[in-house]
């Protein structure tokens, strides 16, 4: 089973500076932008507490940032308490300065899907309802909450040009699509994301919103998402990504236009139908020119007869 990663919104809590900890707290029973839950009692945690350290961007090439001193769940919530090596690692400091100065609340969290269920939510969406998960790696992910929180960060002194920040979450992968990610979903309006087919025939679908900096702009691509039954595969997806990535919504529009097309195509044939109808009943239910109208030779029958 290919190992899933997504990335959570913490609450962070408890700050400790002496350590240099604080408590991350996440409600991953709430449905996820890929319509997805796990279930606060589906974690394993046993085999992460061997070696609970947190990396950087996914990183395993650097030294760890922070280890997970503590993990547990607690009142339906994944919660760790993560240390940070602010003392030998300069990206440990400026990382854990982000956190606890509420400019960065993101960890992403890798795992193996045991057991789950089909779901369909409330609003049409397809997802999965985990409910056995292995938690395998943590890893720190400094997204800004909005746009322009790396800017106020670094007006108040927090380097944060010492961060490789990557501001895209990487691919993703599951048993049946993979999802290539164009922009960071927390740069964008949690509410206003849609899905549009990129072509029935092609097993594609793009996922875009209104980004928090300009919520009464135009929609901004936020990710792809490739339907693997369609055959394709990440090395495929990755390139059709990179073939397209100069065409960011316009192929979205194009390809609504064409489907627009055809919806107006089907309601004027509709149209003509309906015209051609209304003109046949107005000619039979007319009784000025009867003889006109459909059913004609039957109604000259019925004219043979004189109801006495």
């Amino acid at each position: 089973m290919d190992k899933i990663v997504k990335e959570f919104s913490f609450q962070i809590k408890d700050v400790d500076e002496t350590d240099h900890s604080f408590w991350a707290i996440a409600s991953t029973d709430e449905i996820d932008r890929d319509a997805d839950t796990i279930q606060p009692d589906a974690w394993d945690l046993k085999n992460f507490k061997k070696n609970p350290v947190i990396p950087l961007f996914h990183n395993y090439h650097e030294f760890p940032v922070a280890k997970a001193d503590k993990i547990k769940v607690e009142d339906k919530k994944l919660m760790f308490k993560p240390q940070f090596a602010v003392e030998i690692h300069e990206s440990a400091k400026v990382a854990y300065q982000l956190y606890t100065g509420g400019y960065m609340s993101a960890f992403s969290v890798g795992f193996i899907p045991k057991e789950w269920t089909d779901e369909t939510r409330k609003d049409g969406r397809s997802g999965r309802n985990y409910t056995k998960v292995e938690l395998l790696e943590i890893s720190a992910v400094v997204v800004p909450a909005n746009a322009n929180a790396l800017t106020e960060a670094r007006g108040k002194g927090i380097e944060v040009d010492k961060l490789d920040i990557d501001t895209v979450h990487k691919p993703e992968e599951t048993d049946d699509f993979i999802h290539i990610p164009i922009k960071n979903a927390d740069l964008f309006v949690q509410d206003s994301f849609r899905t549009w087919e990129i072509g029935k025939d092609k097993g594609i679908e793009a996922v875009g919103g209104k980004l928090k900096s300009d919520p009464d702009g135009a929609m901004e691509i936020q990710k792809y998402i490739f339907d693997k039954a369609k055959g394709w595969t990440m090395e495929s997806a990755k390139k059709w990504v990179a073939d397209h990535k100069n065409l960011e919504f316009a192929i979205l529009k194009e390809e609504m236009a064409e489907e627009f097309a055809k919806v107006i195509l089907r309601v004027k044939a509709l149209e003509d139908k309906n015209e051609v109808l209304s003109k046949s009943l107005e000619a039979v239910l007319n009784p000025k020119q009867p003889e006109k109208g459909l059913f004609s030779e039957e109604i000259k029958k019925l004219k043979q007869f004189t109801i006495k």
